[in-house]
């Protein structure tokens, strides 16, 4: 899946006209290049026809629509807080996604038009990485909890139906639980 994030970002990074040379560094999930802002967390639609993707072009971090042959791209998120790591329902109505305008990393989700939005988690834990079922009834994520120097510790992977409801931790152990998601067969 790595492989597949690192090429998708030299397509759009090409795509947008930047040479190699403009990127700066590499932070986490999220590239930035002096003054060119390029996609993470790219998320295929099941028709092949549509990619979405979290960018810092607007500021902090919002999500993003381009047909899969580079046209038509379109802005889902109108945010002041970054809002990223969008993935496709099955059924390609809806993303799932990570905001922090309601103060720390939350669970949400939208229509592909950017419409519809609704908040599935409210905590005081940092919720990341979220991802549907092959079936679209439920959403994996990450939990982090945050320590008192503001740091997240201790990842654990969630299950909840994908209205918000039921979440039950399905990761036990004290092992690191990140970017979790489903086989499909």
């Amino acid at each position: 899946m790595q492989l597949v994030r690192y090429l998708f970002f030299y397509w759009l990074f090409f795509l947008c006209g930047c040479s190699h040379n403009d990127v700066t560094f590499l932070r986490g999930d999220r590239y930035e290049s002096g003054g060119v802002f390029v996609g993470t967390s790219p998320s295929l639609s099941p028709d092949n026809q549509m990619i979405i993707f979290g960018t810092p072009r607007y500021g902090e971090g919002d999500i993003c629509r381009i047909n899969f042959d580079g046209s038509n791209w379109t802005r889902l998120t109108f945010s002041d807080y970054y809002e990223g790591e969008p993935s496709f329902s099955p059924d390609g109505k809806k993303i799932v996604y990570v905001s922090e305008k309601y103060g720390v990393g939350e669970i949400c989700v939208m229509d592909i038009d950017g419409k519809n939005e609704m908040r599935l988690t409210e905590n005081s834990y940092y919720d990341s990485s979220p991802s549907f079922s092959p079936d679209g009834s439920k959403i994996v994520f990450v939990r982090n909890e945050i320590d008192s120097n503001c740091g997240l510790t201790d990842p654990q992977i969630f299950l909840m139906n994908s209205d918000g409801t039921n979440e039950t931790k399905i990761h036990y152990n004290d092992a690191w639980g990140a970017d979790p998601s489903f086989s499909f067969n």
